[in-house]
């Protein structure tokens, strides 16, 4: 369970990359401690090979995604917070407000029901149950490895706290 919620280690995010691209090495550059005026680069991309102008090399699909049909909301949210989508205000929403169709809201949403899938042990009788599980721990870890990359500031964390007070 633990595992769920742990930032992938590089080794396996240079898989990753790998399995998705061949035309591509990630590469660390943590940089010499010693060395002053040398900045570190960090995680980077290397091409294993030439590259023209054009080519798709790599693709990706988001990690998380919402939108303003609710789709995410409607399985993760209390029933009295998503009735909110049939409302006349529904149709005129500010993109990040707290409503179940903002595409913010609704992505956090599919973030909820991740963690739901990976915390659940009764999705281990099938192959497709096992598969789903899986999936949403990947998908999980890999936002833990971006979030583990930038910094917070107090004004983010308590935003996104009050989306919770909604959750089912």
């Amino acid at each position: 369970v633990e595992a769920a919620f742990q930032s992938l280690p590089f080794d396996e995010v240079r898989r990753l990359v790998e399995e998705a691209s061949s035309a591509l090495r990630l590469e660390v550059d943590e940089g010499q401690g010693g060395d002053v005026g040398r900045s570190c680069k960090g995680r980077y991309l290397v091409a294993r090979q030439p590259i023209r102008a054009g080519e798709v090399f790599l693709s990706e699909w988001p990690i998380f995604q919402g939108g303003p049909a609710a789709k995410y909301s409607r399985k993760a949210y209390e029933e009295a917070f998503v009735a909110q989508v049939d409302s006349p205000e529904a149709s005129v929403l500010d993109d990040d407000c707290l409503h179940p169709c903002s595409p913010l809201i609704d992505c956090m949403a599919g973030m909820v029901l991740a963690k739901q899938t990976a915390l659940s042990q009764d999705l281990c009788d099938d192959d497709a149950a096992k598969e789903r599980r899986q999936s949403a721990v990947l998908r999980l870890r890999k936002l833990a490895s971006l979030t583990r990359s930038t910094p917070l500031d107090a004004g983010a964390t308590t935003a996104a706290e009050e989306p919770r007070t909604y959750a089912r």
